[in-house]
């Protein structure tokens, strides 16, 4: 049946796959989010899920419509679930591919304001220098700002979520609305001004891009790079990171040093 009909499992398959890339670009563009975000999450939730083979599984019991029909749908949907991780490996290169033609610049005056470009041309940041500058700032993220600070570093955070932005410029501390993967966000971050560099997001795409277009600019500079899974730090090495933070290994010297001392606690 799939070979007597695969005209029709390809068109149901790109409706699927399109109409719900722009319902979840629409959902992100509310949301402000970047290119590289709403392309991932597009990618990545395009597909159907497995409660609808379920379902078209019920449907067919039901008799609802032949069976060519059930098993086109059922089709088209295990095809949509089987081009998720190569649509997912196309965001990085299509938003790139976006902002050489200047749509991010463009949308970025659109709604970034009151944010990105309010931040940016802020004179705080204009004259920043000796400062490290972090990019995310999530818990590590947080952390990492709080020792810098206590230890008398001024700080910049490269964030892409507003809310975080809003709240981190309430209180005064310079940051930057932009995305780590583009030339521009490093200029308006003064890296050849900067210290240190810390990529603490866990996007490790966008790290590792970031992380190259520092060394093109700054070769010298150090720079602290995460990651979460050890096959992802040779990655790192190879485009030049000082320092690597590698979350499952520190999870796992925090937990024997702590069972090391549970265990030599008087009972």
């Amino acid at each position: 049946i799939a070979y007597q009909n695969w005209g029709t499992i390809l068109l149901l398959t790109t409706l699927l796959i399109v109409f719900k890339s722009l319902a979840i670009f629409g959902v992100a563009c509310f949301l402000l989010q970047w290119y590289r975000t709403f392309l991932l999450g597009a990618f990545s939730l395009c597909s159907a899920g497995e409660f609808s083979l379920l379902l078209f599984q019920k449907a067919g019991d039901a008799q609802l419509w032949s069976d060519t029909t059930q098993q086109c749908l059922i089709a088209s949907s295990a095809l949509s679930m089987a081009l998720v991780p190569g649509l997912m490996k196309l965001a990085a290169p299509v938003s790139q591919f976006l902002d050489r033609k200047g749509w991010r610049r463009n949308r970025s005056h659109d709604h970034g304001g009151d944010s990105e470009q309010t931040h940016s041309l802020s004179g705080t940041i204009k004259t920043l220098e000796n400062h490290a500058v972090i990019c995310g700032f999530g818990p590590v993220g947080q952390s990492v700002n709080r020792a810098l600070l206590r230890e008398g570093v001024p700080t910049l955070v490269i964030e892409l979520n507003v809310e975080t932005v809003q709240s981190l410029s309430a209180k005064g501390q310079p940051v930057l609305f932009a995305d780590a993967s583009h030339e521009e966000t490093w200029e308006l971050a003064r890296l050849n001004e900067a210290r240190l560099v810390a990529f603490t997001m866990p996007d490790t795409e966008s790290a590792l891009e970031g992380l190259r277009i520092v060394r093109d600019i700054s070769p010298e500079i150090c720079v602290l790079a995460r990651t979460r899974f050890a096959s992802d730090r040779s990655r790192f090495e190879k485009h030049g990171a000082s320092a690597i933070l590698h979350d499952e290994s520190e999870v796992a010297s925090a937990a024997v040093e702590n069972v090391l001392r549970l265990a030599n606690r008087p009972v």
